[in-house]
């Protein structure tokens, strides 16, 4: 469904941010990783399932750095300045949302 509705919105041609050719660290740091988040198919998700934006909202207020959707959905990520801030927020959201798995992980470099 998503696919479908994405062709119709655009051009079908993913969006090429601008330096994702730069130098291969350029995930190093959670800052640097922030800067390159950027996901097609979440603003046509969103539109049509308003909890994509809830959860956002939801780990925005928790603190994350930043946050997006993953694919096509449905899952949606959250990236906080340490491993306590995450849990905390984590405990935050398992308390606030009853009908969505919610998960501490962490990414390896």
């Amino acid at each position: 469904w998503v696919y479908e509705k994405y062709a119709a919105a655009n051009d079908n041609q993913p969006k090429v941010l601008n330096g994702m050719a730069e130098i291969p660290n350029r995930f190093a740091t959670k800052k640097t990783i922030i800067k390159y988040l950027h996901n097609d198919l979440e603003k046509v998700t969103a539109d049509r399932f308003p909890v994509v934006n809830e959860v956002k909202a939801l780990l925005k207020k928790t603190g994350a750095l930043a946050c997006q959707m993953t694919g096509s959905g449905p899952s949606v990520f959250g990236i906080y300045s340490t491993r306590e801030q995450a849990e905390v927020a984590c405990n935050k959201i398992k308390a606030k949302i009853g009908d969505c798995r919610v998960f501490l992980a962490e990414n390896i470099t």
